[in-house]
């Protein structure tokens, strides 16, 4: 896959927070979401004539990427096992998560920040194989892929910023697209103890 996700608006609408478990904080923040897709045409590295992003946004329901609804029910369970901490009245969430697949062996990723935390984790299985590989806490895999900047554009909801990151590591780095398969951030903010919706969220392709 060859997209990137990024960011957009925000309506204020009422939602009432309770305390609840993250999976369904995602089910409920997803009622309503601004996706804005950006695709990425790596082509352009060879003629700066070509445009390489092409961006759209669309207002829609959140719902797993396909084939991966098991696990994002477990990123959740991990998060809330590792001490995810946030403040259900008044915090903003970003959840980033990557996907990629390398000869037959699939990594996840998924990164939460708040105002109080910021951690990482990550995942392996094989396809068509259960394959029992424990949740790793890692400080380091974003900066493996020169992710730090984009997380913090990302948490702050700022577009632009994100995207310029991406132009100039792809310039920088003549990424193939064979390299990409895709990633997801969503910004979650709650004010009052109520979910700002419609919430924001991305598609985009990582970072190497």
């Amino acid at each position: 896959m060859k997209r990137i996700l990024i960011l957009l608006l925000g309506l204020w609408l009422a939602s009432p927070l309770s305390a609840q478990q993250l999976y369904q904080l995602w089910e409920k923040a997803g009622e309503e979401i601004i996706e804005t897709e950006i695709l990425y045409d790596y082509a352009f590295l060879d003629d700066n004539e070509i445009e390489p992003v092409v961006v759209t946004q669309n207002i829609g329901r959140w719902g797993p990427p396909e084939g991966y609804s098991s696990v994002y029910k477990e990123f959740a369970m991990s998060l809330e096992k590792n001490g995810l901490e946030y403040n259900q009245k008044n915090d903003t969430l970003c959840f980033v998560f990557a996907h990629t697949l390398n000869n037959g062996l699939s990594d996840s990723f998924i990164s939460i920040q708040s105002r109080k935390i910021l951690k990482h984790f990550k995942r392996y299985w094989r396809i068509n194989e259960v394959v029992e590989v424990p949740y790793e806490y890692t400080d380091d895999i974003w900066e493996e892929i020169n992710f730090g900047k984009l997380l913090d554009a990302l948490y702050d909801g700022n577009t632009d910023l994100a995207i310029q990151i991406i132009h100039n590591t792809a310039i920088k780095n003549s990424i193939p697209i064979s390299q990409i398969y895709g990633g997801y951030a969503w910004r979650i903010v709650i004010k009052d103890g109520e979910i700002v919706y419609p919430t924001q969220y991305w598609h985009f392709p990582l970072i190497y």
